[in-house]
Protein backbone atom coordinates (compact mmCIF):
# COMPACT_ATOMS: atom_id res chain seq x y z
CA UNK A 1 0.00 0.00 0.00
CA UNK A 2 1.20 3.74 -0.88
CA UNK A 3 1.06 5.99 1.80
CA UNK A 4 -0.69 8.31 -0.31
CA UNK A 5 -3.70 6.01 0.02
CA UNK A 6 -3.36 5.90 3.89
CA UNK A 7 -6.25 7.86 4.98
CA UNK A 8 -5.75 9.62 9.02
CA UNK A 9 -8.21 11.39 11.51
CA UNK A 10 -7.68 13.17 14.88
CA UNK A 11 -8.29 9.54 16.27
CA UNK A 12 -4.54 8.13 14.81
CA UNK A 13 -3.06 11.07 16.36
CA UNK A 14 -5.04 12.62 19.48
CA UNK A 15 -4.09 11.05 23.17
CA UNK A 16 -7.22 9.15 23.43
CA UNK A 17 -9.49 7.79 20.26
CA UNK A 18 -12.44 9.76 20.75
CA UNK A 19 -10.90 13.22 21.18
CA UNK A 20 -12.32 16.14 19.39
CA UNK A 21 -9.58 18.70 20.29
CA UNK A 22 -6.03 19.11 20.88
CA UNK A 23 -3.96 20.76 23.75
CA UNK A 24 -1.95 23.92 21.83
CA UNK A 25 1.41 24.03 22.91
CA UNK A 26 2.98 26.84 20.95
CA UNK A 27 1.76 29.36 18.11
CA UNK A 28 4.22 30.84 15.33
CA UNK A 29 4.45 32.09 12.36
CA UNK A 30 5.25 30.60 8.82
CA UNK A 31 7.87 32.41 6.32
CA UNK A 32 6.83 33.25 2.91
CA UNK A 33 9.06 31.82 0.10
CA UNK A 34 10.15 33.60 -2.66
CA UNK A 35 10.25 31.66 -6.54
CA UNK A 36 13.88 30.41 -5.52
CA UNK A 37 12.81 28.76 -2.44
CA UNK A 38 14.51 31.06 0.05
CA UNK A 39 12.63 32.24 3.05
CA UNK A 40 11.29 35.90 2.83
CA UNK A 41 12.06 36.97 6.45
CA UNK A 42 9.67 39.76 6.14
CA UNK A 43 6.50 38.05 4.94
CA UNK A 44 4.15 35.83 6.56
CA UNK A 45 3.16 32.90 3.92
CA UNK A 46 0.64 31.65 6.74
CA UNK A 47 0.46 30.08 10.64
CA UNK A 48 1.43 27.25 13.06
CA UNK A 49 -0.14 25.57 16.45
CA UNK A 50 2.22 22.88 17.88
CA UNK A 51 -0.21 20.30 19.20
CA UNK A 52 0.28 17.49 22.00
CA UNK A 53 -0.48 14.52 20.13
CA UNK A 54 -0.23 10.53 21.38
CA UNK A 55 3.42 10.31 22.24
CA UNK A 56 4.63 13.54 20.54
CA UNK A 57 3.98 16.51 19.17
CA UNK A 58 2.28 17.38 15.67
CA UNK A 59 2.77 21.18 14.03
CA UNK A 60 -0.53 22.23 12.15
CA UNK A 61 -0.12 24.79 9.78
CA UNK A 62 -3.40 27.32 8.62
CA UNK A 63 -3.61 29.83 5.76
CA UNK A 64 -3.15 33.91 6.39
CA UNK A 65 -6.90 33.81 6.87
CA UNK A 66 -6.75 32.65 10.45
CA UNK A 67 -4.56 35.42 11.78
CA UNK A 68 -7.57 36.91 14.20
CA UNK A 69 -7.70 33.47 16.11
CA UNK A 70 -3.95 33.03 15.97
CA UNK A 71 -3.64 36.34 17.79
CA UNK A 72 -6.02 35.45 20.08
CA UNK A 73 -4.32 31.65 20.64
CA UNK A 74 -0.97 32.90 20.73
CA UNK A 75 -1.95 35.77 23.23
CA UNK A 76 -3.56 32.53 25.74
CA UNK A 77 -0.82 30.92 25.18
CA UNK A 78 1.77 33.57 26.11
CA UNK A 79 -0.21 33.77 29.71
CA UNK A 80 0.63 29.99 30.04
CA UNK A 81 -3.13 29.78 29.90
CA UNK A 82 -4.20 25.89 29.28
CA UNK A 83 -5.97 25.83 25.68
CA UNK A 84 -7.48 23.15 23.54
CA UNK A 85 -8.65 23.93 20.00
CA UNK A 86 -10.72 21.80 17.47
CA UNK A 87 -10.19 21.79 13.40
CA UNK A 88 -11.94 22.37 10.22
CA UNK A 89 -11.07 20.48 7.82
CA UNK A 90 -8.13 18.81 8.87
CA UNK A 91 -6.14 16.80 6.64
CA UNK A 92 -3.50 14.72 8.26
CA UNK A 93 -0.69 13.10 5.61
CA UNK A 94 1.77 10.41 6.48
CA UNK A 95 5.61 10.57 4.73
CA UNK A 96 8.48 8.75 4.31
CA UNK A 97 11.61 9.68 2.78
CA UNK A 98 15.27 8.44 3.13
CA UNK A 99 17.89 11.46 4.31
CA UNK A 100 20.98 12.21 2.48
CA UNK A 101 22.89 10.12 4.95
CA UNK A 102 20.32 7.06 4.17
CA UNK A 103 18.57 7.77 7.45
CA UNK A 104 14.82 6.72 7.14
CA UNK A 105 12.73 9.84 8.00
CA UNK A 106 9.08 9.32 8.74
CA UNK A 107 5.88 11.32 10.21
CA UNK A 108 2.78 12.81 9.81
CA UNK A 109 2.17 16.73 8.12
CA UNK A 110 -0.94 17.98 9.32
CA UNK A 111 -2.91 21.28 7.97
CA UNK A 112 -6.05 22.84 8.37
CA UNK A 113 -8.59 25.81 7.06
CA UNK A 114 -9.30 26.99 10.67
CA UNK A 115 -9.37 26.15 14.05
CA UNK A 116 -11.20 26.85 17.03
CA UNK A 117 -10.97 27.20 20.72
CA UNK A 118 -12.92 24.90 22.41
CA UNK A 119 -12.02 24.93 25.92
CA UNK A 120 -8.94 26.93 27.80
CA UNK A 121 -8.07 27.60 31.62
CA UNK A 122 -9.11 31.30 31.24
CA UNK A 123 -12.62 30.48 30.78
CA UNK A 124 -12.47 28.79 34.61
CA UNK A 125 -10.89 31.35 36.39
CA UNK A 126 -13.44 33.86 34.61
CA UNK A 127 -16.30 31.96 35.87
CA UNK A 128 -15.00 31.62 39.16
CA UNK A 129 -14.16 35.49 39.58
CA UNK A 130 -18.04 36.04 38.94
CA UNK A 131 -20.47 36.69 42.13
Amino acid sequence: MKLRNVRLTLANIAPTTNAKSLVANEAGVIKEKGEDGKLIPDRIGGYSVSCTARRDSITIKFPLDVKEEWEKLKELLENDVLVEISFTDLKLTPFALVSSSGQLLSGVSAKAKSFQIVKSTADEIMEEIEF
